[in-house]
């Protein structure tokens, strides 16, 4: 039975502040009363730089169309770049079918941003380009929407059901998007490419460590997000049987990414064995000065 982590952290931060007088950045990890560490982050994460990327198998369970549900998650951890960074990315599509890509944009404070693209239109129509969840603005991002901090983990995942589109960061809404008639009935391509952490089009590569990068063909629901993405998935998920594709990102090397649930193994470009870093999801940083509210909910080794 799974023991689940749940700790206040109010009169821990309270005795912290204390220290952060006299210790100029602390770090602290969560442990269980049998002091054991939270599961995600556990084993390797992959540190990708420039040009970085896993390329995913394009077949009939990994490619999306417009009536498509899915979800796509993974923790990541950007640390420096460019501007516009691609966590993961259906592209080089054939005409008139759908794009999408999730990213993160390292410009005013760092923000999570997604589209999806009707290439070339529908018959001519002038329905192409890209829905996205506001209007790009320079890449300003309304004020409601919450930065997303270089150098800090976060949990994304992207889920779709129906023409619903929602975006969560850590487990909490993020933002939420209607598909139009016109993405929501284009057909998935015939011929794409899927890559996470870089794609070759625009080379919007992403910065920093990604970690547990998963692949559902169905929408999983906050509730089921949050209580797993602290946790390894296995067979008693109740969505297991709609996991396409689980990289785990334990590897230290070789010429493949490991599909921990089937056969969708990826193909790591310009990634070697020093990319495959010691995750340390599990780890906080607290600086002087500095508090933090909150919990920490999580599983051991055992489940």
């Amino acid at each position: 039975m799974a023991k689940i982590i749940i700790r206040s952290f109010v009169a821990v931060f309270l005795i912290l502040l204390v220290l952060t007088s006299y210790i100029p950045m602390l770090s602290i990890t969560a442990k269980s009363a049998d002091n054991s560490v939270p599961v995600a982050g556990f084993g390797n994460a992959l540190d990708f730089k420039e040009r970085k990327r896993i390329d995913i198998p394009f077949n009939d369970s990994t490619k999306i169309g417009g009536n498509s549900d899915f979800t796509i998650s993974m923790w990541a951890c950007p640390e420096e770049g460019s501007s516009y960074q691609t966590l993961y990315r259906q592209y080089n599509v054939n005409a008139g079918t759908l794009g999408v890509w999730l990213r993160y944009i390292n410009m005013y404070g760092g923000y999570l941003y997604c589209g999806f693209d009707l290439l070339g239109g529908i018959g001519g129509s002038g329905s192409g380009g890209w829905q996205l969840p506001w209007e790009w603005n320079g890449g300003r991002p309304p004020d409601y929407v919450k930065k997303v901090p270089l150098n800090q983990w976060f949990h994304v995942a992207m889920t779709k059901s129906g023409r619903n589109v929602t975006v969560y960061l850590n487990g909490e809404i993020y933002f939420e998007m209607e598909l139009d008639d016109y993405r929501y009935n284009t057909p998935a391509p015939t011929s794409a490419k899927i890559s996470v952490g870089s794609e070759n089009e625009h080379n919007q590569y992403f910065d920093g460590r990604l970690d547990e990068v998963l692949f559902w063909n169905t929408a999983l629901s906050q509730s089921q997000i949050k209580a797993w993405m602290f946790r390894e998935i296995d067979s008693t998920h109740p969505k297991y049987n709609n996991l396409v594709y689980y990289y785990k990102l334990n590897q230290i090397g070789g010429t493949t990414i490991t599909d921990s649930k089937g056969s969708n193994h990826g193909t790591p470009v310009s990634i070697t064995g020093t990319d495959c870093v010691a995750s340390d999801v599990r780890w906080w940083t607290v600086n002087a000065g500095s508090s933090v509210n909150g919990q920490l909910v999580g599983s051991d080794a055992d489940g």
